[in-house]
């Protein structure tokens, strides 16, 4: 792929009814690879490691990427090394341009930066034109669903984690659903449904490398379906779990 044009990976192809609705939903994107300089000011197409996706996110209606870790002017220096995932403070430039429209914030990287960096990565993404759901300056503006209306449909998306690596405090939220709070996430679901004819949840769980979900993940998106959810979008174990 390293080695392909964009145009070469998938061919651009007419939806076969102009009333369907296209969706593309990706697990977690880090982008704290070595070698990209802090200081750069705009990121250049020809480095962009999204161009041989473009055109699976230009084909959809809605393109969704979960943004993991924070984008930040400085290296917050989080305590456990290789659980790094800052990023210069451009590679936020990267998705727009790709044709991704919707980045998830709602993971355990949230915090990295602490409440200062939750602020400061939001208004990053936003400037280069990136939606995004999952965290927020309050509880209320964190979990709110983000919703697509387009083709006489309407789309809701709920976002969640279920892990953090550091404790929410301070002048930010996260979406953040602990097993003692998944009463609530199912009740955002049912009344998300009440409200949209479509609902995904799209959550963060799991454990890495893990190639088959526990009995709890298997237990709580059958719950997530019962409470309204048409698909459940699951990230974080960075192999494919099958469907």
């Amino acid at each position: 792929i390293a080695a392909a044009t964009p145009e070469a990976v998938v061919p651009a192809q007419p939806l076969a009814d102009a009333g369907t609705v296209r969706l593309v939903l990706t697990g977690d994107v880090a982008l704290n690879w070595r070698g990209t300089d802090p200081n750069l000011k705009v990121f250049p197409w020809s480095r962009n490691p999204l161009r041989f996706l473009a055109p699976y996110f230009r084909a959809a209606d809605l393109a969704v990427v979960n943004v993991e870790g924070v984008w930040l002017e400085r290296n917050p220096t989080y305590a456990v090394k290789h659980l790094n995932l800052v990023a210069p403070a451009a590679s936020a430039q990267v998705f727009a341009p790709a044709g991704v429209h919707l980045g998830s914030t709602a993971n355990n990287h949230a915090l990295d930066g602490k409440d200062v960096g939750v602020l400061e990565h939001l208004e990053r993404l936003h400037r280069t034109g990136l939606k995004t759901m999952g965290s927020g300056r309050t509880d209320e503006e964190a979990r709110r669903p983000f919703v697509w209306r387009g083709k006489g449909s309407c789309v809701a998306l709920v976002p969640a984690t279920w892990k953090m690596n550091l404790p929410i405090r301070g002048k930010a939220a996260v979406a953040f659903y602990p097993p003692e709070r998944q009463a609530e996430l199912l009740a955002l679901v049912k009344a998300t449904r009440a409200t949209c004819g479509y609902v995904i949840t799209y959550i963060h769980w799991g454990v890495e490398k893990a190639h088959y979900p526990g009995k709890d993940i298997q237990a709580l998106a059958h719950s997530l379906v019962d409470a309204g959810s048409d698909l459940v979008v699951g990230h974080h174990p960075h192999v494919l779990q099958g469907v």
